[in-house]
């Protein structure tokens, strides 16, 4: 089976990114992947993938899942930021949404995810 991510744009069209790229330092490729192969990307992302939101506090770096986050009122959110805005004021701060699970754990079988060859 060919790997889905293989890229479809053609040679001559990737030569002519990677040239715009060292010109101007950004570069938009469409189409990137076939469209069967997007559509089940984007369903995996929208409705399996294990995303997390990940900052620190100091030394100490917090994995907020689905559940966390779900469960912090409005009001809690709020704070959770603005205590992220205040220690990047002060010092280092890391905010970012992570997909997958930093725990081992058995994965679906290759045959129910499309994309990965």
């Amino acid at each position: 089976m060919a790997n889905p991510f293989s890229p479809i744009a053609s040679a001559d069209a990737r030569q002519a990114a990677a040239t715009a790229f060292a010109a101007t330092g950004h570069v938009r490729l469409a189409p990137v992947l076939p469209g069967e192969t997007a559509d089940a990307l984007h369903r995996w992302l929208h409705d399996e993938a294990d995303f997390a939101r990940v900052l620190n506090q100091g030394d100490k770096v917090w994995d907020l899942d689905a559940k966390a986050r779900a469960a912090l009122d409005p009001e809690r959110q709020l704070a959770l930021v603005d205590a992220v805005h205040a220690q990047a004021r002060e010092g280092f701060q890391f905010l970012f949404d992570r997909c997958g699970s930093r725990k081992i754990r058995p994965s679906a079988p290759r045959a129910t995810r499309p994309w990965i060859g």
